[in-house]
């Protein structure tokens, strides 16, 4: 876990020019009147599905718990990428009574990114952020979860950048760094 410090401006000029960039892409492709926003599903259901683990805090003792559930193996990493993390944020199903949630109630993205070399991208709400538990273990613990299973279910994640409504944030809840990208040996 890295705790917060004095921000580097290296750290800072990346995310910075990261969030540029994907700021000018959106504005090159706009036309006079912005379309409306169209969400497109993330799978048929025709796709066969995959296994997943994702991994929640154990609601029965110190550590945490991995749980098999299955999405649809669809050809784009990004849509396995927001069921598996729509999975996470839904929480333990009542099957699964040896783990604890790891996001607070009605929990949501904005959007995930991947960018091919290895980083997600996932952009969380204010509204999911503040409902989360607080406390620095709890931000850890939600935090572990979240690179834990995106690394070990999406091939091509080793590092995941966390945004707050689109921005850089230097943490969650104040107590673990958020400006470089989280691996998992940050925990």
């Amino acid at each position: 876990m890295r705790p917060i410090s004095a921000a580097r401006p290296s750290r800072r000029g990346a995310l910075a020019a990261l969030m540029a960039g994907l700021v000018l892409l959106g504005a090159c492709s706009r036309t006079a009147a912005p379309p409306a926003v169209t969400r497109l599903p993330l799978y048929t259901g025709q796709e066969p599905k995959r296994k997943v683990v994702l991994t929640f805090p154990s609601s029965q003792q110190a550590g945490f718990i991995n749980v098999d559930r299955e999405i649809y193996a669809t050809v784009s990493m990004v849509a396995q990428a927001k069921q598996v993390l729509l999975a996470l944020m839904a929480g333990p199903q009542a099957d699964e009574p040896g783990a604890a949630a790891c996001f607070g109630p009605q929990a949501a993205f904005l959007e995930v990114y991947l960018d091919g070399k290895g980083l997600a991208v996932v952009d969380l709400p204010s509204a999911t952020v503040q409902a989360m538990p607080g406390g620095t273990s709890a931000e850890v613990a939600t935090l572990y979860c979240l690179v834990r299973t995106l690394s070990a279910d999406i091939p091509q994640v080793s590092r995941v950048q966390v945004l707050v409504d689109g921005q850089a944030a230097e943490s969650l809840r104040g107590h673990v760094d958020l400006l470089d990208p989280l691996v998992l040996s940050d925990f």
